[in-house]
């Protein structure tokens, strides 16, 4: 059994987790609640997350949800919250090694990365300027790049 850990009202909380997978798009995460009775079911469907069995508040359940996406979702830097619907921002290499990375939200582009071979540089684009990603944002995913929190190609092949 693994442990799931998540921050909830400024407090650290780590609940026990079962990860049963239904099939290649379809994966259940039973947690249990302190008592070791409790069951809360949170499903994830392709690239879907929703939480379908349980009773916790609100609040409680995003903070899961959030943290079961930054887990077990591939690529994923950040979530937050805009008129009650998640924002899910990813930062992907394209394929094929080229030193360009992906930023989408919610698989839509807003930018990308870009790493220059020659000079070992990095420069980033927002695609359209005003939206929710800024550029204090493209410059901590390209820190983030630097220092290998996001993975490239060549060091996903490893895993």
């Amino acid at each position: 059994m693994e442990t799931l850990t998540f921050t909830y009202r400024n407090k650290q909380i780590s609940a026990k987790m079962e990860i049963i997978q239904k099939h290649m798009s379809f994966t259940e995460y039973h947690l249990h609640g302190k008592d070791g009775h409790q069951l809360f079911i949170f499903r994830r469907e392709s690239s879907k997350w929703r939480f379908v069995y349980g009773s916790l508040f609100d609040e409680l359940r995003e903070c899961i949800l959030d943290a079961l996406i930054l887990r077990f979702h591939d690529d994923v830097v950040k979530t937050f919250m805009y008129k009650g619907e998640r924002q899910i921002v990813t930062v992907s290499e394209v394929k094929g090694n080229s030193g360009t990375w992906n930023v989408m939200i919610n698989r839509y582009y807003i930018g990308f990365v870009s790493r220059n071979f020659e000079s070992g540089a990095y420069s980033w684009h927002i695609h359209n300027e005003g939206g929710w990603i800024r550029p204090r944002h493209m410059e901590l995913f390209m820190e983030m790049i630097k220092d290998g929190r996001i993975r490239n190609e060549a060091t996903k092949q490893n895993y």
